[in-house]
């Protein structure tokens, strides 16, 4: 059985907190001492509120004797998961709109252009009630603004 319910991701601060910090009993201000960090530098990459970048890689790995490398994936990591949660949706509805998106011939292509260039010419159309119509077909909005355009260049 799996589980369904997504986490988001965690922010390398709170992995270096629990993975390094915690575990060797450091302090937020004995770190940030050692490191010659701010500490409110220090608490805004802990609490999610800056980044990894360069130099804090560079200082982290001089402390703890581990390749920057290391510190800089965990933020790599995290980007990436963050960027592919807010993209999920946008994608996921593009492929949708592809699977739902109906094969036309030409003739049926060239109908609903012309119902929607007749539509067009009549005054005070109801353009949802029009597209909801359609969508009850399977065609979604975007789809037919997409053969009407394509026909209208020919």
């Amino acid at each position: 059985m799996t589980n369904s319910t997504k986490f988001p991701p965690v922010h390398p601060g709170k992995t270096l907190e629990r993975q390094f910090f915690q575990p060797l009993q450091l302090t937020r201000k004995e770190l940030a001492q050692a490191l010659h960090l701010p500490l409110y530098q220090l608490e805004d990459l802990i609490t999610g509120k800056s980044s990894i970048n360069t130099e804090i890689a560079w200082r982290l790995s001089n402390y703890f004797k581990i390749e920057p490398e290391v510190f800089l994936s965990l933020q790599q990591h995290y980007d990436l998961e963050v960027w592919k949660d807010r993209q999920e949706f946008q994608i996921k509805q593009k492929l949708m709109e592809k699977k739902h998106s109906p094969n036309l011939s030409k003739d049926q292509k060239k109908l609903i252009n012309d119902l929607l260039t007749q539509a067009s010419k009549t005054e005070n159309v109801n353009w949802e009630s029009f597209y909801s119509h359609w969508e009850n077909w399977g065609w979604n909005k975007d789809y037919i603004n997409t053969i009407r355009r394509a026909d209208s260049k020919k």
